[in-house]
């Protein structure tokens, strides 16, 4: 999935830190978890979504997510649609998929400082 947001919550930064899952990681790595974004391509036998459906999710905690990044690949069950009502901004630190909480400070949209 193409990124258009990504939360930033305290398990990233601790995680920077060298505390919170650090001790799970191999560095270096691609912080951040909650994202949002389209689905530019799927693989194989997936058939939950196609291209160019909004989604959200929680791609392999507690394994490095990569949400950081300009692109994200995580299994299709790691994703839900992101509801037309909320922007991608929005989406991924306050409506995780269902089994999934977050609890989020702060959003950071693509390209931007805030």
């Amino acid at each position: 999935m193409r990124v258009h947001a990504a939360g930033i919550n305290p398990v990233d930064w601790k995680t920077r830190t060298g505390q919170g899952m650090a001790g799970l990681q191999t560095f270096p790595l691609i912080l951040g978890w909650d994202v949002s974004g389209v689905v530019e391509e799927v693989g194989f036998g997936v058939t939950t979504l196609e291209p160019g459906d909004e989604v959200y999710g929680m791609p392999w905690f507690p394994r490095a997510g990569g949400a950081y990044a300009e692109y994200v690949t995580a299994p299709a069950r790691q994703r839900a649609r992101k509801p037309s009502t909320v922007d991608h901004v929005h989406a991924p630190p306050y409506r995780s998929p269902p089994g999934r909480s977050s609890w989020t400070p702060r959003t950071c949209r693509r390209g931007s400082a805030s």
